[in-house]
């Protein structure tokens, strides 16, 4: 993202309902609770995916479902790609067992 945003006019737009910080709790907590060693280089690039992501130099993060974020005033403008990421989640066999680690976590 840091490469594409240096040749784009205009910051990309993010709609994610994901809580990125909760995700980078979660991937620091992995790492630091002894994950698989051969885990760690992926977790560390994945967490910082979401700081990028978080990062308002680099792109417009819309912290909404994809209809809620329909009425936010950055949807005003016109795109050519929209991608949901937040789909195969929401859809994947192991969604619960994501859902009650992210429960826990936001407990803590």
């Amino acid at each position: 993202m840091r490469k594409l945003g240096r040749r784009l006019k205009h910051r990309p737009v993010v709609v994610d309902p994901l809580d990125y910080n909760l995700v980078i709790k979660l991937l620091q907590r992995f790492i630091h609770e002894g994950i698989n060693p051969e885990q760690v280089p992926t977790a560390r690039e994945l967490i910082k995916r979401a700081q990028i992501i978080l990062d308002p130099r680099y792109v417009e993060l819309i912290n909404l479902p994809f209809l809620e974020a329909l009425d936010y005033p950055a949807f005003q403008r016109k795109y050519d790609l929209v991608i949901d990421h937040f789909g195969p989640w929401m859809y994947s066999p192991c969604s619960m067992q994501v859902s009650n680690i992210l429960t826990s976590l936001r407990r803590q």
